[in-house]
């Protein structure tokens, strides 16, 4: 009876410290697909038309900055497109994210708009003095400096710090936990070593434990939506937002019902073991 109940304490114990490993684990895993990656921001972007608002956000602020100049929006046609912008600013986000350089070609802009300047001004019949070459020059410059006020993300370089961070430590926990787990585990089965039953059973509540524990965030979130009541400006930056927790919960929730779904196997074959042996006794007894 003492050594059954040393077994049963031991066997407990580690079936919390199990959990405790799977939960890690799964936190991991749902972070760094979820949430710290190049991909998880791309596919949030795609999801709010991130580029197609910032865009259209830009012509307009364009056109507001021609008017008291005397010109109109057609000064820009053919200067900029989405995809071009759209390029700019994903080049521009991974070097901030990678904490490396990119430069954009602003020379090439500025003499596009700085064309159609001059063309609007001949077709006009406007003077074109030495004052008109200064004042397209600074309006060159003004444009270009929204352009790259407005492709750049907002904290895209302290996202990247924290992003390189858990790039250095995640596969370092990843191995631990994934080593504790496995000890964990060896330990579960040298205490049950003709008893798969009850082995599984434990395993199953250590499993649906950890499934329990990630599967409390995106639960959490999609009841209290807090992400949608934060006040954020612009609204391309809100919908990025929204749409970059509601990928990275959606993950979570993927890999919590992964681990239901694994425990509730395990339950399933603990069940089957039993009834196993409850028909295996009756026929004993019948015979």
């Amino acid at each position: 009876m003492k050594k059954s109940s040393k077994s049963t304490i031991v066997c407990i114990l580690g079936s919390l410290l199990l959990a405790v490993f799977v939960s890690v684990l799964a936190i991991l895993i749902s972070v760094k697909i979820g949430f710290a990656s190049e991909y998880a921001i791309m596919n949030a972007m795609d999801d709010a038309d991130y580029y197609l608002i910032v865009y259209n956000d830009f012509m307009g602020k364009c056109e507001s900055l021609a008017i008291p100049n005397g010109l109109n929006g057609a000064v820009f046609n053919g200067v900029f497109s989405m995809e071009q912008m759209c390029s700019d600013g994903r080049s521009y986000l991974k070097a901030e994210l990678n904490s490396t350089t990119f430069e954009i070609n602003l020379k090439g802009y500025k003499q596009k708009i700085s064309k159609n300047i001059y063309a609007h001004v001949k077709k006009n019949n406007l003077a074109a003095d030495g004052d008109t070459r200064e004042i397209v020059a600074d309006f060159t410059n003004e444009i270009m400096d929204c352009y790259m006020e407005i492709i750049r993300m907002p904290y895209a370089a302290s996202m990247g710090v924290v992003f390189r961070n858990i790039e250095v430590y995640f596969p370092f926990l990843f191995v631990v936990m994934i080593f504790l787990s496995v000890c964990t585990i060896w330990i579960l089965v040298k205490q049950n070593p003709h008893k798969k039953r009850r082995l599984f059973r434990y395993l199953s509540y250590s499993i649906m434990s950890g499934a329990v524990s990630i599967l409390i965030v995106p639960v959490f979130c999609d009841i209290s939506k807090f992400y949608k009541k934060l006040q954020i400006y612009p609204e391309y930056m809100y919908k990025f937002i929204v749409n970059y927790f509601e990928n990275g919960t959606y993950v979570m929730l993927i890999i919590g019902l992964l681990l239901f779904a694994a425990g509730g196997v395990l339950i399933c074959l603990s069940c089957c073991m039993e009834y196993q042996k409850t028909h295996r006794n009756i026929k004993k007894i019948r015979t």
